[in-house]
């Protein structure tokens, strides 16, 4: 084989390798590498958590319509912050014009809470709905609802309803729709020492381990929790760190830092 042979397979395999990647990159969703939004911090109240938010995130909420809020409503805090969100809403993000909750989050008080209009008057429309039993029909709607005029929406439900990268999901579903610009943002528990890994909501799981289908996003959290074992806060603060883990996805973990007593 000449050299000149030989060169152009090169550039041949080099090109396909790289294209190959490209499509892997694109048919799953995800980006090469992740981007930290907010570094391990403190927060002292669920209002500087949603503050946080709505500053990092102030050009992602301001250029996408509909967002996607996962959290775990057995935990407090984030539903606090949620609240916090909904009823102190940033001067420079446009409000949204509907809210969304998904009934099997059962979050009774949130729904008469941002019902009045004197609590949260940016969210005028409230809708409860059954999201993983009608996600086909609601990811038509939308599409169909954004295309005749410009809307502004925020779905509430469980964590990983909204992730986008778990197939199957109802995020999973709306990512289907090409046309339908949304994020989402995921607020889970997360471990402050591999001890505490087994003993969150969302664990690690592997096939065939993972019965619940949620095991994707545990290892993820798993993952960003290892990176931070050494970086001890005051014990008994709330600590949270985010980061975009995809094209869509924003994963905020918040937990309560435990005793400093030297197991890791």
């Amino acid at each position: 084989m000449s050299i000149i042979s030989l060169k152009n397979l090169f550039w041949l395999l080099s090109f396909g390798f790289v294209a190959a990647i490209l499509v892997w990159i694109l048919a799953f969703n995800i980006q090469p590498r992740t981007i930290n939004k907010i570094k391990l911090s403190p927060f002292a109240t669920p209002l500087v958590a949603a503050n946080s938010i709505q500053l990092r995130l102030q050009e992602e909420l301001r250029q996408s319509p509909v967002w996607l809020w996962g959290l775990l409503p057995e935990e407090e805090f984030e539903v606090k912050v949620l609240f916090e969100f909904l009823t102190r809403p940033a001067g420079n993000i446009p409000p949204f014009d509907e809210l969304w909750l998904d009934e099997e989050l059962q979050l009774k008080g949130l729904v008469s809470s941002v019902s009045n209009g004197k609590s949260a008057p940016q969210v005028p429309q409230v809708r409860i709905l059954h999201l993983r039993d009608s996600i086909q029909q609601l990811a038509q709607e939308l599409a169909q609802k954004l295309a005749q005029k410009p809307r502004r929406v925020l779905i509430v439900t469980a964590t990983p309803f909204a992730a986008t990268f778990l197939n199957g999901s109802p995020a999973w579903v709306l990512a289907q729709e090409k046309d339908l610009n949304f994020k989402s943002l995921l607020l889970a528990n997360f471990p402050r020492r591999r001890g505490d890994e087994e003993k969150i909501e969302l664990p690690c799981r592997l096939p065939p381990r993972d019965e619940t289908g949620t095991g994707e996003l545990g290892c993820r959290i798993q993952q960003k929790a290892r990176s931070l074992y050494r970086h001890r806060m005051t014990s008994g603060d709330i600590v949270g760190v985010m980061d975009q883990i995809s094209s869509r996805d924003f994963l905020f973990l918040l937990t309560k830092e435990p005793p400093t007593d030297g197991a890791n």
